[in-house]
């Protein structure tokens, strides 16, 4: 069974997200090993975390076997889809926005599996994983935020294991 990890601070969460998905998808990642250089490679910092763009070039480094699709704000792809990409054994990182005090802040979470009206994320809060309902994720999905630097959310990740070819 995968150890999934949970972030030590309040501003590594892509970071994070990249290593459970590596843990899922069984490269030998750990925080001790790795977390530092995914922190360098996000360009991670206190101030904002990791924009999006460096999410996406850290994942397509980092999992190199892996199918990797990227859905900015607007997302191009229905509900129902990523529904079906969760059937067909697939993962995703999603990045949402929420505001606290009036300021939209955003955060990094890894989805494994969806099972009955439910999805299983890693790194959601303080636990290292959760189930969260359906209806919470469409709602976290369909909630469209802007912070102050211009980071709009939702984005997500869509990740599947790339089909070995015969050559």
């Amino acid at each position: 069974m995968t150890r999934f990890v949970t972030q030590l601070d309040d501003y590594s969460c892509g970071p994070v997200a990249i290593l459970n998905a590596a843990k899922f998808y069984n490269f030998n990642f750990t925080i001790k090993k790795d977390l530092k250089r995914l922190k360098e490679k996000c360009h991670c910092e206190p101030k904002h975390g990791s924009y999006h763009k460096d999410i996406d070039l850290a994942l397509r480094d980092e999992l190199c076997n892996v199918q990797i699709d990227s859905y900015p704000y607007p997302l191009n792809v229905g509900f129902n889809e990523i529904k079906e990409h969760f059937k067909s054994n697939g993962t995703m990182l999603f990045s949402f926005g929420y505001k606290e005090k009036k300021k939209v802040f955003g955060h990094i979470i890894f989805v494994s599996k969806y099972r009955s009206k439910s999805f299983l994320v890693h790194n959601k809060e303080q636990s290292s994983s959760e189930w969260i309902s359906f209806k919470t994720m469409k709602r976290l999905l369909s909630s469209h935020c802007i912070e102050e630097d211009g980071t709009e959310y939702p984005h997500i990740w869509l990740l599947n294991k790339k089909e070995k070819h015969d050559d």
